[in-house]
C-alpha cells in the first residue's frame, strides 16, 4: 500500500512537471482550502465565545434574584431559630453557624464540589456541537 501511494505521488509529480498549470492549480486549491479553514476557525471561535458570553450575561442577570431569595430565607430561618431558642441573637448565631459549617465543607471539598464540575461544564460548553443552547 505504501508503494502505491509512493507511485501515485511520483506519477502526480511527473504530470506536474509536464504541465506547470497543474502545479499552479494545486497551489491555488491549497491556498483556497487554507483560507476556508481560517474562516471556519474564525466562525467557530466567534460562535463559542458568543455562546459563553450569553451564558455569562444570563447568569449575571439571574444571580441577584437567587441572592435575594437566599437572603430572605436566611432571615426567615433566623427568626424561626430565634423563636425556638427564645432569643433573637441565638437565631442569627445559629444561621451564621450553619453557613460557617457549609462554608467549611465547601472549602475542604472545593475541588470535588466546585472546581471539577465548573471545569467540566466549561469544557462541555466550549467543545459541544450543539448551537441551540
Amino acid at each position: 500500500m505504501v508503494k502505491a501511494t509512493h507511485f501515485s505521488i511520483a506519477f502526480a509529480t511527473t504530470n506536474m512537471e509536464k504541465d506547470p498549470n497543474q502545479f499552479e492549480q494545486l497551489y491555488q486549491d491549497i491556498r483556497e482550502y487554507v483560507n476556508i479553514r481560517q474562516e471556519l476557525l474564525k466562525l467557530q471561535v466567534t460562535e463559542k465565545s458568543t455562546r459563553f458570553t450569553a451564558h455569562l450575561i444570563s447568569f449575571l442577570i439571574i444571580i441577584p434574584f437567587f441572592f435575594l431569595a437566599f437572603l430572605f430565607i436566611s432571615f426567615a430561618l433566623a427568626h424561626l431559630f430565634a423563636e425556638w431558642w427564645g432569643h433573637e441573637y441565638a437565631g442569627y448565631l445559629t444561621v451564621t453557624l450553619l453557613y460557617l459549617i457549609i462554608g467549611m465543607i465547601l472549602l475542604i471539598f472545593r475541588k470535588r464540589l466546585l472546581v471539577k464540575p465548573l471545569k467540566n461544564g466549561m469544557i462541555k460548553m466550549i467543545f459541544s456541537k450543539k448551537t441551540d443552547d
